[in-house]
């Protein structure tokens, strides 16, 4: 997650910060997550704010 956001602005850093949710933390919670539980992890983490629906199954 943290390398995700460590990328400049872009499609790039959004497409990676995705992967990082959907692999890394939807695996961490065993089960698939929401925008709000992605925005309280990134918080928890200190990450910077980017869009919650990033990597997050409508």
């Amino acid at each position: 997650m943290v390398a995700a956001f460590s990328l400049p602005p872009g499609v790039a850093r959004d497409q990676a910060i995705a992967r990082a949710r959907s692999g890394e933390l939807a695996a961490a919670a065993n089960r698939p997550v929401t925008s709000s539980v992605v925005q309280r992890v990134d918080a928890l983490l200190g990450l910077p704010a980017a869009d919650p629906t990033l990597g997050v199954g409508r």
